[in-house]
């Protein structure tokens, strides 16, 4: 989908992380991650059954990390419980095990 990627140097996250603690936005932060990443996996739901598939696929690769943080945070009660069910059915369902192309 030709967007730029970014990644983090792990030292720097960390400080990132003890600062978003100190602000005590926490919470927040991770329900705005997890809805932008609720909002991706609803999206591509009906597209994993028909032909723009390999795309898609080829998207949600290149999120894997974030999808997988969204759905871990969800399991360990780190966003709001009116979101946890609806990131375990949607995020779920786009990192099924037999999706192994991406």
């Amino acid at each position: 989908m030709g967007e730029p990627r970014f990644s983090m140097l792990q030292v720097i996250r960390e400080y990132a992380m003890e600062q978003l603690a100190e602000s005590g936005e926490v919470v927040v932060v991770n329900d705005r991650h997890a809805a932008f990443f609720l909002e991706l996996a609803e999206r591509a739901e009906p597209h994993l059954t028909s032909g723009r598939r390999g795309v898609w696929l080829a998207r949600l690769g290149m999120e894997l990390d974030n999808l997988r943080a969204v759905l871990r945070r969800s399991l360990d009660g780190q966003i709001s419980p009116r979101d946890r069910a609806a990131v375990g059915k949607h995020i779920l369902v786009v990192l099924v095990p037999e999706r192994t192309d991406y």
